[in-house]
C-alpha cells in the first residue's frame, strides 16, 4: 500500500496531455499555412489536456502507518497481572499538493485590395482564438489505527510452604493432598525462593525480515528443528525459507524485576539488598518497593530528588537498614522506577 501512495502522482490530471498535445499540434502546425500554425499548436495543447484529464486514474489507495509497540506489565502473586502501559492510537496525516495553469491567445488579421472590371474591392478579415487551463490535483493520506497487546498469565500465586520428609519429598494427608504449613498463629507460611512479584516488558515489532532471521537463527534450537518428528518442527521446515525470509511480524517478552520469597536466616552469600531485607520484617524486595513507592513516586523526573526522597523513607520506616545498605536499595528502586543519572 505504501508504494501505491509513493507512485500516486501529484502532478495535476491533464498537464501529461497538455505537453504531448503541444508536441502534436506544433507539428501539424509546421505543415499548415503559417498564420494557422498557432491555431493548431493552442487547439492540440487544449484537446490533449483535456483528455488526458478525463482518463487519468486519480483515486487515492488507503494508507496506513505502521509502528512499533512496546507495553510494560508487573504479575504479583497478591494481585494478579496488572498493565502499567496498554494501547496506542497511531494518526498520521500527510497531504501533497500541485498545481499547473496555461493560458493561450492567438490572433489572426488578413487584408487584400483589388480591381475587378473596373471596380475596386477592399477584403478584411480578423480572427481571434483564446483558452485557459487550470489544473489542480491534491492526495491526502490519513491514517489511524489502534494497537493492543492482549495477555494472559496463569502463573500460580500459591507461596505457602509444604511440608517435606527428610528427603524432600512432599508430605501428604490421608486424602492424598500435600499438607501445608502455617505458624503459631495459625497464619500461612511463604516457601522461600517462590517468586511473588515480577515486572516484564511485551514487545510487537511490526514486519522485517530480520524478525525471520532472528527466529530461525536465534529463537529456534536448530538440533530441535532438525531431528524432531513432532507437528510443530516438521511444519516450521516447511516454513523455512533458506534463501531468503520473508517479513515477520514478531512478539517478545523481557522481563526487568523478580522478586522472591528470602529465606529466614539471612545467608551471608545472598547480595547486599537481600541481606537489607532480611534485616527488617519485610520478607521480599518487592515488599520493600511497595513501603517506599508512595514516597518516591513523584520524585522520579529528577535523580538528586529521587535519591534525597529514597533515602529519608529508609531513614523514617526502615532505620535497621544500615547507611552501606542504603546504598544499594537506591539503586535497585532507581532501576525499578527507570530514574537515570542515579549513582
Amino acid at each position: 500500500m505504501r508504494t501505491f501512495y509513493e507512485d500516486f502522482r501529484t502532478t495535476p490530471p491533464g498537464a501529461t496531455g497538455v505537453l504531448a498535445g503541444g508536441l502534436t499540434g506544433a507539428i501539424a502546425g509546421a505543415s499548415v499555412a503559417g498564420a494557422a500554425a498557432p491555431f493548431v499548436a493552442a487547439a492540440g495543447i487544449a484537446a490533449g489536456g483535456l483528455i488526458d484529464a478525463l482518463t487519468s486514474n486519480n483515486d487515492l489507495p488507503a494508507q496506513y502507518s505502521k509502528r512499533n509497540l512496546v507495553n510494560s506489565y508487573i504479575w504479583t502473586a497478591d494481585g494478579g497481572l496488572f498493565a502499567e502501559s496498554t494501547e496506542t492510537t497511531d494518526i498520521q496525516q500527510e497531504s501533497t499538493s500541485g498545481a499547473y495553469n496555461f493560458t493561450g491567445n492567438a490572433t489572426f488579421s488578413a487584408a487584400a485590395t483589388g480591381e475587378v472590371v473596373g471596380i475596386s474591392l477592399n477584403v478584411e478579415t480578423k480572427a481571434s482564438f483564446g483558452g485557459s487551463l487550470n489544473l489542480t490535483k491534491s492526495k491526502t493520506k490519513e491514517a489511524s489505527q489502534s494497537f493492543r497487546i492482549d495477555l494472559t498469565n496463569n502463573t500460580q500465586g500459591d507461596l505457602q510452604r509444604f511440608r517435606l520428609d527428610e528427603r524432600g519429598n512432599l508430605v501428604r494427608d490421608e486424602a492424598g493432598r500435600p499438607i501445608r504449613e502455617y505458624d503459631a498463629n495459625g497464619n500461612p507460611l511463604d516457601a522461600p525462593g517462590k517468586v511473588n512479584a515480577y515486572r516484564f516488558l511485551s514487545f510487537y515489532l511490526t514486519p522485517d525480515t530480520q524478525n525471520y532471521d532472528a527466529f530461525f537463527n536465534d529463537v529456534v534450537d536448530p538440533i530441535w528443528l532438525e531431528e524432531n518428528n513432532s507437528p510443530n518442527a516438521q511444519a516450521l521446515r516447511q516454513a523455512r525459507q533458506p534463501e531468503g525470509g520473508p517479513a515477520c511480524w514478531r512478539i517478545f517478552h523481557r522481563v526487568t524485576f523478580v522478586s522472591r520469597i528470602l529465606p529466614e536466616f539471612p545467608d551471608p552469600t545472598a547480595p547486599p539488598l537481600d541481606r537489607a531485607i532480611q534485616n527488617t520484617d519485610l520478607s521480599s524486595s518487592y515488599e520493600l518497593i511497595r513501603l517506599i513507592e508512595p514516597f518516591v513516586r513523584n520524585a522520579t523526573a529528577n535523580a538528586g530528588e529521587f535519591d534525597a526522597a529514597v533515602r529519608n523513607a529508609i531513614r523514617v520506616y526502615l532505620p535497621e537498614i544500615s547507611e552501606g545498605l542504603t546504598q544499594e536499595v537506591v539503586l535497585t528502586l532507581a532501576n525499578y522506577f527507570g530514574v537515570e543519572g542515579v549513582n
